[in-house]
């Protein structure tokens, strides 16, 4: 079995529709399979549950003091599984996490599949199975996060990249409202985030401020999605993946 691939997640951060169905339409295109990890209710994410062929949906949840989402990690929980009932995969925002965290989420919540480990850049990953006494939940390591590499002062948005063919398990994570900005830096969600709601903003509204001169985030999705579709079968979900791994846990 094949240690060497690609998945794609996408933290939905409040995105408006508009991103959301922007991102959905490149992936649909070219019959990539995703894996959306939600923050909150909306019209897009009804379209994406519809297409189970192609998308999985998660949970994102927000742990951290003064989160829209709950007062409790048990609140937060709860919210969002009532959004997303019976989602299984979770990666927490900020990779905020803790051991009584994750067994409350495997234990109480049905949790399985876990993604709020990030590892930059490495080589070799592959899942691992973290035993509870509430049972065993599957963390999967993030290799790529699209704010992550924003920080770095070279940042690189091109998949000829020697890094992004190292071997192993490569799971990217992208961020809706940086692919629909092609964003290289976070400056420009930053000032758009201080003056207006994000979810609110149309891709018209965003034009002005779209990153069209350099290779940026979009570039790099795009140019993922290509090589996902050009080496078939479309790719897998999170929950694919995890399937996959029990039934062989040589996979990776």
């Amino acid at each position: 079995m094949s240690r060497d691939r690609y998945l794609i997640t996408l933290d939905v951060d409040w995105a408006s529709d508009e991103m959301i169905r922007h991102c959905a339409g490149i992936l649909v295109e070219h019959g990539v399979k995703a894996t959306w990890l939600v923050t909150h209710a909306s019209n897009a994410l009804g379209e994406l549950a519809a297409r189970p062929e192609l998308f999985e949906l998660g949970i994102h949840p927000n742990f951290h003091a003064g989160s829209t989402q709950g007062d409790t990690p048990e609140a937060t929980l709860e919210q969002l599984l009532r959004i997303v009932p019976g989602a299984r995969t979770v990666r927490t925002h900020g990779l905020f996490q803790s051991t009584a965290l994750l067994r409350l989420m495997v234990g109480e919540f049905g949790i399985e599949n876990d993604l709020s480990l990030l590892l930059p850049d490495a080589a070799h990953l592959a899942p691992h199975e973290f035993h509870l006494p509430e049972g065993v939940l599957r963390r999967f390591p993030t290799f790529w996060e699209d704010d992550v590499e924003m920080l770095r002062p070279g940042p690189s948005f091109s998949f000829d990249d020697a890094k992004y063919r190292v071997p192993g398990l490569k799971i990217f994570d992208f961020h809706p409202v940086l692919i629909a900005l092609n964003a290289r830096t976070l400056d420009p969600y930053r000032r758009l985030k201080a003056e207006h709601d994000i979810g609110q903003l149309s891709m018209a509204e965003l034009a002005p401020h779209v990153n069209r001169d350099e290779p940026g985030d979009e570039t790099l999705f795009r140019a993922l999605v290509e090589h996902i579709a050009g080496v078939g079968a479309g790719g897998q979900t999170v929950a694919e993946l995890a399937r996959e791994w029990s039934v062989d846990p040589g996979c990776g």
